[in-house]
Parts: C-alpha cells; structure tokens; sequence
C-alpha cells in the first residue's frame, strides 16, 4: 500500500474518474473499490438500485457470489460462470 492511501488523501486519478458523469453503468453493478490485507480482503459495490455495498468472499450478490477477491479485481460466480469485475487502470501522465 502506498504512502497516499495509507494517509487517506485520493489519488488525483482516483478523484478525476469519481467525479466525471457516466464514470460507471448505473443500470449494472459496479466495483467502486477494493481494500484490506491480502489474507483479508473486501470489496465496495454499487448494485443497480444504487445501494452501495461491502462484500468478502462468499457474500451473495443479485449479480452473482463473490468467489474471490484480489489487489485488482473481484470474481463472481455468476450462473454456473466466472466473472471478473476489475479497477479501473492507473492513466495518470508523469
């Protein structure tokens, strides 16, 4: 983890994506966030009535079961199906 999210402050990338209208689907679910340590990791979702939620392995969504959780991504078992949902990529400019 870095000194910046360690201090609480957004990475500007971060706050550039968040505040930008139609960053997301709001008719889908979203993953708006990953934390925790690696043993221990949680997720934030947004479903599609607009409830935000924090789920861990095994949590049920309506998308699908949290099967996994890692620094990048979140997989649901989705009708018999994996799917990965994943952060967005880091595109700041040096």
């Amino acid at each position: 983890m870095t000194n910046i999210l360690k201090a609480g402050r957004t990475p500007a990338n971060v706050a550039d994506i968040a505040t930008h209208s139609g960053a997301f689907d709001r008719q889908s679910t979203s993953l708006l966030g990953i934390f925790g340590t690696k043993a221990n990791m949680s997720a934030l979702f947004r479903t599609p009535t607009g409830k935000v939620v924090q789920v861990s392995n095994g949590t049920q969504l309506m998308a699908g079961r949290v099967i996994g959780i890692d620094e990048t991504g979140v997989m649901l078992l989705v009708n018999g199906k994996v799917q990965r949902f994943t952060m967005p990529e880091d595109k700041a400019v040096n």
